[in-house]
């Protein structure tokens, strides 16, 4: 499962939102990403935990989706554990 936020940082108060990511997976294993675009961060928090090579690709795939949404804005991976 992969979650991903949005954070501003206004003076000494950090706002967090969660973006709408939808996954589709074509018959033949392609993975489609569409996600939906806010307001400019300060930077993108992406949360996962990876549990099959379907997981990896999505991650990639979520990845190149926020840099070609969001150009120039840093992005942070969670992952606790890798299989």
């Amino acid at each position: 499962m992969i979650t991903v936020y949005s954070e501003t940082q206004e003076s000494s108060i950090c706002r967090q939102f969660k973006l709408d990511i939808q996954t589709l997976v074509f018959p033949g294993g392609e993975v489609q990403v569409t996600i939906d675009h806010k307001a400019d961060p300060d930077f993108l928090l992406i949360v996962t935990n990876l549990t099959s090579s379907q997981d990896v690709m999505t991650l990639l795939m979520v990845t190149d989706a926020l840099k070609l949404a969001y150009p120039g804005v840093p992005i942070r991976l969670e992952m606790p554990y890798v299989p």
